[in-house]
C-alpha cells in the first residue's frame, strides 16, 4: 500500500515538473523532449499501479474469504478507468508538430470527440463514484488507508470478533436497560396519575357534599 502511494506520487511529481517550465518548450527543443519524457513516464506509472491494483483486487476476492464483492467492485472499477486514461495518454504523447498554427492530428473533431471520451469522461465517473459512496465505511479504512503489511492472524481475527460480539453485547444491554427504566418510568406516571385521579374525585365528593348541605 506505502509503495502504491508512492508509485502515484512520484507520478504526480513528474507531472508537476514537466509543467512546471511549459512556457520553455516553445523555445527550447530539449525542454520539449523532456516535459514529454516526463509525461510518459509518468502516465506508463499510472497504467502499471492502476494495473497491479485491478490484479491484486481480483486475486483478493479469489484467495480471501473477507474480501466483499462490493469493495472489489468498485476497487477494480476505480482503477480500469484511470487506467482509460494512461492509455489514451501513452497512445497520443507520440505525435509531434512543428507550428501550433500547422496542422495537429489532434484538433480535428474525431480526435477531440475521442479526447473527452477516453479522457475527460473516465475522470468524472471515478469523481461521481468516489463523491457516492462511503470510502471509510466500505472500504474499512481511515485517513492514512490500510497500512497493515499482512492480513489478520487467526487469533487476530478471533480477537476482533470477541471485541466485535463484546461491543454489540454492550450495546444490546444499554437499550434493555433503557427500555426497563422507560417502563418504569412509565409505571411510576400511570402510578402518579391514578393518585390526581382519586384526589379529583375526593374533591368533587368533598364539594357534592357541601353544597347538599347548604
Amino acid at each position: 500500500m506505502i509503495l502504491w502511494g508512492v508509485a502515484f506520487a512520484a507520478a504526480v511529481l513528474l507531472c508537476f515538473v514537466a509543467n512546471l517550465h511549459y512556457n520553455d518548450v516553445f523555445d527550447d527543443q530539449n525542454q520539449a523532449d523532456a516535459t514529454a519524457t516526463m509525461r510518459i513516464i509518468s502516465s506508463a506509472i499510472v497504467l502499471t499501479v492502476t494495473m497491479v491494483c485491478v490484479c491484486v483486487g481480483l486475486w483478493s476476492k479469489l484467495r480471501l474469504p473477507r474480501v466483499h464483492k462490493r469493495q472489489v467492485l468498485i476497487l477494480t472499477s476505480l482503477c480500469i478507468l484511470l487506467s482509460i486514461v494512461a492509455i489514451y495518454r501513452l497512445s497520443v504523447m507520440h505525435y509531434r508538430i512543428d507550428s501550433w498554427r500547422g496542422p495537429n492530428p489532434l484538433n480535428s473533431p474525431s480526435a477531440k470527440a475521442i479526447f473527452y471520451t477516453f479522457h475527460i469522461l473516465p475522470e468524472w465517473l471515478v469523481t461521481v463514484v468516489l463523491l457516492s459512496v462511503n470510502v471509510r465505511k466500505t472500504f474499512g479504512t481511515g485517513a492514512f488507508g490500510d497500512i497493515p503489511w499482512e492480513d489478520a492472524m487467526p487469533f487476530e481475527k478471533e480477537k476482533r470478533l470477541a471485541k466485535q460480539t463484546a461491543i454489540e453485547e454492550r450495546k444490546k444491554r444499554i437499550s434493555m436497560e433503557n427500555i426497563k427504566k422507560g417502563e418504569a418510568d412509565l409505571v411510576e406516571e400511570k402510578g402518579r396519575v391514578r393518585t390526581n385521579l382519586s384526589r379529583c374525585k375526593g374533591t368533587v365528593v368533598h364539594l357534592r357534599l357541601i353544597r347538599s348541605r347548604t
